[in-house]
């Protein structure tokens, strides 16, 4: 059985805000069995899988939970909504547009700034 949610990314909250988790593997029992039984609606989903968090822990959510945090945090276009809490620290590139260089000519001869994060990179807590 093909298990969707196997290597989806996702922000979930633990209390203390929100941190990044990744699904690794879906829950087997002893006996090698999954744990679980799967529904259509992702609200009944009950299949278990295990979980790993940006800060090294594991633990296990149900596909339902999963599928929470994922509406909640995602659009339709699969892109993700996380915000930040400060920025620590930034740095250019040699990929960055140099100073004298961040305005283009359009065709009708007005000057347009290039729009870009090129080059720019962030650390972000």
């Amino acid at each position: 059985m093909y298990n969707h949610l196997v290597n989806a990314d996702f922000t979930i909250d633990n209390g203390n805000g929100r941190k990044f988790a990744k699904v690794t593997k879906r829950l087997r029992d002893k006996n090698r069995i999954p744990i679980g039984t799967a529904n259509d609606n992702p609200l009944l989903d009950a299949r278990m899988y295990e979980v790993l968090c940006n800060d090294g822990k594991k633990q296990a959510l149900a596909a339902n939970i999963i599928a929470e945090d994922i509406f909640a945090t995602g659009d339709n276009m699969a892109r993700q909504e996380v915000l930040m809490d400060t920025i620590i620290d930034h740095r250019k590139t040699i990929d960055a547009i140099p100073k004298g260089k961040e305005f283009i000519k359009s065709s009708n001869g007005v000057n347009r700034r290039i729009e870009t994060t090129k080059g720019w990179e962030i650390l972000i807590q």
